[in-house]
């Protein structure tokens, strides 16, 4: 757990939702993050029944701001869900992805068009 909290303060990551941070190393050079995203959903957005149940994970891939030079993807698993009343299916999500592209609109563009 200590660990998963290290690497959250290096990465700069303040969602409580994500958790089993692992670093890897990868062949090209670059830092592969592994983690997941759950949190208990009971509502669907879309009918409002409390029939949400949990229907496995998918992975996405955020590139993060580099560490030690280093090109940083963060391949996140989002728990899927899915609603047993109306079939409608929702992933988990999280503030991280906004935090990124506002860190970018504001340091890196600023850089780039000076």
């Amino acid at each position: 757990m200590f660990q998963d909290h290290s690497t959250k303060v290096l990465l700069q990551i303040k969602d409580p939702n994500i958790t089993d941070l692992v670093v890897q190393g990868a062949t090209n050079g670059s830092l592969q993050v592994l983690a997941k995203l759950t949190y208990p959903v009971i509502v669907c957005a879309r009918c409002g029944k409390r029939s949400m149940v949990k229907d496995g994970f998918k992975t996405v891939h955020i590139r993060i701001p580099r560490i030690s030079e280093r090109v940083t993807i963060l391949n996140l698993k989002k728990q899927r869900f899915i609603c047993k009343n109306c079939g409608k299916s929702s992933l988990t999500t999280t503030t991280l992805v906004k935090n990124i592209i506002k860190y970018l609109k504001t340091v890196c563009m600023p850089l780039i068009y000076h």
